[in-house]
């Protein structure tokens, strides 16, 4: 494991736990076949130092990751309104022109009868 971790920064072994794994397994594996035994799992349960740098790290992706989300989320409220306004006033185009038609078919009637009078 020492071997391996001169090898990586802070950042690449806190963010890429399964690398490591599968390098300590690269590393072992000839030894212990050499002497009889297998490894068949390897598994990293937790990095921490004294100083909390690790923990640090931790707390600067969350905030990343939360940040995202929310612009993400903003993002999408907000193309939804576009399209919800957009879709009303289609809407109220459609009804605007339906209302339109039947003033001039209710005027041309009238026009009719007047005509139909005389």
């Amino acid at each position: 494991q020492r071997q391996i971790l001169g090898t990586l920064t802070v950042e690449q072994l806190f963010k890429d736990r399964q690398s490591f794994s599968e390098k300590v397994r690269e590393l072992v594996d000839a030894d212990l076949d050499a002497m009889g035994y297998a490894l068949s799992s390897y598994v990293v349960q937790s990095i921490d130092d004294e100083n909390e740098y690790m923990e640090s790290l931790g707390v600067a992706q969350t905030a990343v990751v939360r940040r995202e989300a929310e612009e993400g989320r903003a993002m999408h409220e907000g193309e939804a309104r576009r399209v919800v306004a957009s879709s009303k006033a289609e809407a109220d185009t459609a009804v605007a022109v339906e209302n339109q038609r039947a003033h001039v078919c209710i005027n041309e009637q009238f026009q009719e009868e007047a005509e139909s009078d005389r």
